[in-house]
């Protein structure tokens, strides 16, 4: 079986289940059912964010898509700093 439900919840369901450090699970009276001591260690929040701008010209980014194009636009860029590859 294989339980996710993203980064807060999973240890969560986990320890209510009564897996996770055991130390904890019988501080707040769960029954233990396996001792795994890293169940809910190292969360982090990871932040997004999202910016949206005007473009003041008609800019297309499909011919990025051909992998035939590809290596003249990044050799242009790299040259040049211009170029579809500076958008």
């Amino acid at each position: 079986m294989i339980l996710f439900a993203g980064a807060i919840t999973t240890p969560q369901i986990l320890m209510l289940s009564g897996i996770g450090p055991a130390e904890h699970l019988r501080d707040v009276g769960s029954e233990i059912k396996d001792d795994l001591p890293g169940v809910g260690l190292n969360l982090q929040d990871h932040l997004e964010i999202y910016l949206q701008t005007e473009c003041l010209k008609p800019i297309s980014q499909v011919t990025l898509n051909n992998p035939i194009k590809k290596p003249s636009i990044g050799i242009q860029w790299m040259s040049t700093k211009k170029g579809l590859g500076s958008y």
